[in-house]
Order: structure tokens, then sequence, then C-alpha cells
């Protein structure tokens, strides 16, 4: 399990480096993933990470991005959704590193950032994210929220063949939660606390990476 949070770290140092249309930069963190992808084999959800910032990475190596081609309009927006799915995929799968490393207030913050980048993002990954975040939620002591995020996968996944397990994940996590004795924090303010929780225990060797500055949505 280390070596996978290693790889996930990794593809993470590409895919900042892809977004910010960094060749240079870019090529050498491809090259390193290849190396480690020698000596593992990626999950079927990080293989698809790695498909999607490979594709970017293509793209911005063989200036396309400034070709003729992509002032077309379809072509644009094609160029935007692939950003925004890999902006989506980075903050997903740090909140996922994170979570596992115990470090909540960090994954919450990137689980947050996800939802601001998923507007083309539909099935089974939207519903994982929000199971991501409410687990991550209780992990923090807020079960009112928890629950929220809980009935949000419930409502995504329900009737749907491909997302048994999340349909049922969400009905346990639920079932699991006792009703709160108290009101919830304002949702801002947890955020806060966890973004200044988060930029205080970072290290130089682990920045704490928001490509664009930290920005959350509001939880509905």
């Amino acid at each position: 399990m280390a070596f996978d949070r290693r790889i996930i770290r990794k593809l993470g140092k590409w895919c900042q480096s892809v977004q910010n249309e960094d060749v240079e930069r870019s090529d050498d963190e491809q090259r390193d993933v290849e190396h480690m992808l020698r000596h593992c084999k990626l999950t079927d959800e990080a293989k698809q990470y790695y498909e999607i910032i490979r594709f970017k990475h293509d793209m911005i190596k063989n200036d396309l991005l400034r070709n003729t081609l992509l002032k077309e309009k379809p072509q644009r927006d094609a160029m935007e959704e692939t950003s925004e799915a890999l902006d989506f995929l980075y903050h997903y799968m740090e909140g996922n590193v994170n979570y596992e490393e115990r470090n909540y207030h960090a994954s919450l913050l990137h689980y947050q950032t996800a939802k601001l980048y998923m507007k083309n993002i539909r099935g089974k990954k939207r519903a994982a994210l929000f199971l991501q975040l409410g687990e991550n939620l209780l992990q923090l002591g807020q079960d009112k929220l928890a629950k929220t995020q809980f009935n949000e996968a419930l409502h995504i996944s329900f009737g749907a063949y491909d997302q048994q397990n999340e349909y049922k994940r969400s009905q346990n996590m639920l079932a699991s939660i006792q009703e709160p004795k108290s009101s919830p924090p304002v949702y801002e303010s947890l955020l806060s606390r966890s973004l200044k929780k988060a930029r205080s225990t970072h290290t130089s060797k682990e920045p704490f990476a928001f490509r664009d500055g930290y920005r959350y949505s509001p939880l509905k």
C-alpha cells in the first residue's frame, strides 16, 4: 500500500506540471513515473488517471494547445473538459492518499476542491467522491454533515447496475450514524480550520499542493 501511495503522489506531480503547461518538467516527471511503473501495476482507477495525464501531456508537448485546430469551439471545449477532469482526479486521488495517511484535514480540503471540477463527472466516480467526503467528515466528528454526503451518494447510485457497491456502502454508512446531539459548526469554519491545520503540518518534501490556491464549494 505504501508503494501505491508513492506512485499516486508521483502522478500528482506529473499532473500539476502538465496542468501548468511546463513541458520540461512534465517530461522529467513522466520519466520518473514510467520508471516506477516497471515495478508495479496500476489499479484501474490509477490507470485512468495516468491515461488522462498522458493525453494532456502529449497535447502540450506537441504544441497542439496553440494549434489552429483548437481555435474551433468543439476542440476548445474538449480541452477544457480534459483539464477539468484532471483537476478533479488530482484532488480526488490526493484526497484518498491523505485519507489513508489519516491526514483528515488535508483530505477534506482535497475532496471539497474536487467538487469544484465535477460538472462533467457522472455515475460511479461522482458517487465515490461523496462517499469519501462523508467518511472523511465522520473522522472529523461531523456526523450531520457526513449524512448529507451519504444521502447524495445514495441518490446518485440508486438503480444503477454498475454502482451497487456504492449504493450498499451508502446505506450501511447512513445506518451506522446515530442522530447527532448537537448542531455542527458552520462548514466554512470547519474548512478554514482544516486549511490552517494542513498548512501547519506540511513539509518541504510534500508541499501543500493547490495549483490555483485553495478554494472550496459550499456544501449543499
